[in-house]
């Protein structure tokens, strides 16, 4: 008769370790090579959607540079048409402090400022405030206004800028697009008539305000 075998024994498990973690393997170690090819495919996503919010803006919101519907251009379009005698809010040059706030708006060489106000003393030009501001997407847009000899750039934003302009009666004032952040360049001008949307213009489109 052959002897009988012992039953085997089970493993025995350590104590205190929950069931579903017993006898499991360790896990798989990931090489120094899995690793470095596990963060050149983490940097290639972080790269790539930082490129995404950069150039496209924020998924809920508008993207960059400006969007004016037909129908809205057309429109601009019609009512400036319309726009005649636009009056300009004069500077006070009675008023010490308002000149000397002039003076500085102009953005002249001193000699050149003193220039333009000596000519306005005299009547020869007249020197008004003008307000501009982006009225659409803030995304860089540039104009350049010219008016009775006086040319400068203006970087328009949301937040308007007032500045100080020479000119003539029934003459005009134009704006000239210089740089588009995108989609057209959407500006508008604040007289004392009231606020004056323009038109979307491209770059080295002008327009003009015809002055009363």
């Amino acid at each position: 008769m052959s002897p009988v075998s012992p039953r085997p024994q089970p493993e025995k498990q350590p104590e205190n370790v929950p069931q579903s973690q017993r006898s499991s393997s360790p896990p798989p170690k990931t090489s120094s090579s899995g690793r470095r090819v596990l963060l050149g495919a983490l940097s290639v996503l972080v790269a790539a959607g930082a490129w995404w919010m950069t150039n496209t803006g924020p998924i809920l919101g508008t993207s960059r540079g400006d969007h004016v519907p037909q129908e809205e251009q057309q429109r601009l379009i019609e009512s400036f048409s319309q726009v005649r005698n636009v009056e300009l809010q004069p500077v006070n040059l009675a008023d010490p402090v308002e000149r000397e706030k002039a003076v500085q708006s102009l953005d002249l060489p001193a000699q050149e400022a003193k220039k333009i106000i000596q000519e306005a003393d005299q009547g020869e030009v007249k020197l008004a405030w003008i307000t501009l501001w982006d009225n659409a997407a803030e995304d860089g847009d540039v104009v350049q206004i010219q008016s009775n000899g006086y040319t400068r750039a203006v970087t328009i934003a949301h937040a308007p800028r007032t500045f100080v302009i020479p000119y003539i009666m029934k003459g005009q004032v134009v704006i000239t697009g210089v740089h588009d952040g995108g989609g057209g360049i959407t500006v508008s001008a604040k007289t004392a008539g009231g606020a004056i949307p323009f038109p979307s213009i491209a770059e080295g489109q002008k327009v003009t305000l015809p002055l009363k």
